[in-house]
């Protein structure tokens, strides 16, 4: 108890569990992902996709075990999928830059929450190019409980939320009638509304949020056009969306992306 009492009161020593601990997260997801994907269950030894070898706790290790089997299997030597690294990364970066801003705080653990999801609904929207009703239903979820952790007005949050949702729905419907052409769907639709419930800064907070997103998927539109020389009618943007929250919240309250309001904080052990 006492070292969990340091460990949530010290800005330091939090950053370093956070640190150690993201990777090891960044991984979990990264096997949830890979379950799902090939519908097995959770509870399964993780083992080589192509030689169906059990992986030892040694080939388990976060970012090192890839590193240090150079990519592959160390039974059969065929390449490994490197999305588990991946996700590793992506974690052991986001989750500590995360700490660094908010702290040992009830607001990291909201963020944490949202982040997690995020990440791995990112991963099956880059895959499938679409969310299943119960992967949404995860999404709102998540943004409730992250709404309620956060403490914010949950009605003006939501409100605020489904007006977003709403006009985004309105002007995609509006630009398929008159383009002839599918725009953003109603997944994407309603991955707006979990977000935005979630920014807070009122109406320069949900402009800087769709704005954010909808300049990556521009950008990820033109050089999908510029490698293949046709333009991609299908292009995940959930990925673009969790960009944007994230970038949104980071950059709240600050001009600075980070918004440490204290550095001497975190050099008190």
């Amino acid at each position: 108890m006492q070292f969990l009492a340091a460990l949530f009161s010290s800005p330091f020593w939090f950053l370093v569990f956070c640190a150690v601990y993201s990777p090891i997260w960044g991984s979990i997801l990264a096997c949830a992902l890979d379950r799902t994907n090939h519908e097995e269950s959770y509870f399964s030894r993780s083992h080589c996709r192509n030689c169906d070898r059990v992986l030892s706790a040694l080939e388990l290790i976060p970012i090192f075990s890839y590193l240090w089997l150079h990519g592959r299997c160390r039974g059969c030597g065929k390449r490994i999928d490197p999305t588990s690294l991946l996700f590793e990364l992506i974690a052991a970066f986001l989750f500590p830059v995360c700490a660094l801003k908010f702290g040992p705080t009830s607001e990291f653990l909201g963020i944490a929450i949202m982040l997690s999801v995020l990440i791995w609904l990112s991963a099956r929207d880059a895959v499938m190019f679409s969310l299943s009703l119960g992967e949404l239903g995860v999404l709102l979820c998540s943004s409730i409980i992250s709404l309620l952790i956060l403490r914010a007005e949950f009605l003006p949050q939501v409100l605020q939320a489904f007006f977003t949702a709403s006009t985004f729905f309105v002007f995609s419907w509006l630009y398929q009638i008159v383009r002839g052409r599918i725009g953003f769907g109603i997944a994407d639709s309603i991955g707006i509304f979990c977000l935005a419930m979630n920014i807070t800064g009122g109406v320069f907070g949900i402009l800087r949020f769709l704005l954010i997103s909808l300049f990556g998927a521009l950008a990820a539109i033109c050089m999908v056009y510029w490698k293949r020389g046709v333009f991609q009618t299908k292009i995940p943007f959930i990925p673009f969306l969790a960009v944007g929250w994230l970038m949104t919240i980071l950059m709240n309250g600050t001009w600075w992306f980070l918004g440490v309001k204290n550095w001497s904080t975190i050099l008190i052990f």
